[in-house]
């Protein structure tokens, strides 16, 4: 239709076994959101994505290790300038931080096999739903002061990336940004910060749409 504005691309991969968006119970508040702003899909191979050519890949807790053409894939996509998202859980548990590192690590970064806990600083009592307000100028001017992350992990970080979200300490690292070629590199040690439990807590609905608005455009 001669004017419609064009929605950008963004692909949740269930390429390598990931928590789905279409996944009614734990995302129906996030896939309505995300069907306002974009034009969507849930790719199932490496080469859909490619198909579709997204602005925007994200890989949820993908618990399938990727194969080395995969991970060289994921670079390609960055150096292509699209935006990757990237997203663990606590522990290591089904080896999803070992899984994401395989790419990580080739940059510099890393997820720890860790815990963070904040007894001082949470959500109804439970040091591992920790909330913060330790927060990058960016996620601030997109509507973000202070968001509760479930059961996450800390990140190892090198020297060209910038820290998204601290905890209220400062002392770990929970969510990183980097730019790679013409890419741009979201981290997280959580991938439930934006699910139905998290999404209505504290301002987690905005920053949901922050990381996304972030990999599509940068800070």
């Amino acid at each position: 239709m001669s004017g419609e504005v064009r929605k950008p691309k963004l692909a949740w991969s269930y390429a390598k076994g990931e928590f789905i968006i279409v996944d009614h119970y734990y995302f129906s508040i996030l896939k309505r959101l995300v069907t306002q702003r974009y034009d969507w899909k849930l790719p199932r191979s490496f080469k859909e994505i490619e198909e579709f050519d997204p602005d925007v890949i994200v890989f949820n807790y993908p618990e399938i290790r990727f194969t080395d053409d995969e991970v060289e894939k994921i670079l390609e996509f960055l150096h292509q300038g699209k935006g990757v998202g990237m997203f663990s859980y606590y522990l290591n548990e089904d080896e999803v931080s070992s899984n994401l590192n395989r790419v990580l690590n080739r940059l510099g970064l890393g997820v720890n096999f860790d815990e963070v806990r904040d007894p001082n600083s949470c959500y109804n009592s439970d040091d591992l739903l920790l909330v913060t307000d330790n927060l990058h100028e960016s996620l601030r001017k997109r509507g973000v002061n202070q968001v509760m992350l479930a059961c996450t992990s800390s990140l190892n970080i090198d020297s060209e990336s910038i820290p998204l979200v601290y905890d209220r300490s400062g002392k770990h690292v929970l969510f990183a940004y980097r730019k790679v070629g013409s890419g741009r590199l979201i981290v997280g040690g959580t991938c439930v910060f934006w699910d139905n439990f998290s999404i209505e807590k504290y301002d987690n609905e905005a920053f949901s749409m922050a990381i996304l608005d972030i990999l599509e455009k940068g800070l």
